[in-house]
């Protein structure tokens, strides 16, 4: 749910705020995948001896660290700190990834680990579009009370009050934002003030995005008492395997 949430508004946000072309979002976006690889195999490599706990904790903490470093951008964020923010936030996801997948592999009979791996990438794929639409709604909710409290009353009343304000951003026929054309005709703004514009509307979608960052890393945060109780306990009938420690 955090994953797919965060990384399409980061990509979006690197686009619109940052002034990243497609190419280089994807580009920097590799940090993210970076930093879910590091964890994801050293989780895989020592999970024998630490057991599952320590990264069912530790994951949802980092996660929260990188999600609420990603809150802090804004327009101006330099492209190393958005780079840096994306591979702490794949460190604390790389954490959980395989040793999820995992703790419900031996928590299965033989006879059901088919059906519980797919069972669970089904979850995964649930979660992914539930926080993409989670991310969604709470930045739709708050780019209204931004742009009212960000943009003079009468520029207010004319654009729209959701991200489709964004739209007014790319350029029209005379290669300027569409929304600088329109305020200078209906509002008789200097170009000055259009652009003036142009900014007070990328800083509301800004402030709405790291809304939402901070309010995903408070529930990813929630995971770390499911960590703290989380018991593998296997099947009667495979005692007599190898178990991996819980503490």
């Amino acid at each position: 749910l955090a994953m797919m949430g965060a990384m399409t508004y980061s990509s979006m946000f690197s686009i619109y705020v940052l002034g990243f072309s497609v190419l280089d979002s994807a580009f920097y976006s590799l940090a993210l995948v970076i930093g879910m690889m590091i964890t994801a195999l050293s989780s895989g490599a020592l999970l024998v001896r630490t057991g599952y706990r320590p990264w069912l904790i530790l994951g949802p903490i980092v996660s929260f660290i990188g999600l609420y470093l990603l809150s802090q951008m804004t327009i101006g964020t330099s492209v190393e700190y958005y780079v840096m923010c994306l591979f702490v936030f794949g460190i604390g996801l790389g954490c959980m990834m395989g040793v999820i997948m995992t703790a419900v592999q031996n928590s299965s009979r033989q006879s059901e680990i088919g059906m519980t791996t797919s069972a669970v990438n089904l979850i995964r794929s649930v979660g992914a579009t539930i926080g993409s639409a989670v991310f969604a709604m709470l930045i739709a909710n708050k780019i209204n009370g931004e742009l009212h409290s960000l943009l003079p009353a009468e520029v207010y009343d004319i654009v729209p009050h959701s991200t489709g304000v964004l739209d007014l951003l790319a350029p029209g026929e005379t290669g300027v934002p569409q929304i600088v054309t329109m305020v200078m005709a209906q509002l008789q703004y200097t170009a000055e003030q259009a652009m003036s514009a142009v900014h007070q509307i990328l800083l509301a979608f800004a402030n709405s995005v790291d809304f939402a960052f901070i309010s995903g890393g408070i529930l990813i945060l929630l995971l770390v008492f499911i960590g703290v109780i989380f018991k593998v306990e296997r099947p009667a009938d495979d005692d007599n395997e190898v178990r991996l420690p819980e503490e």
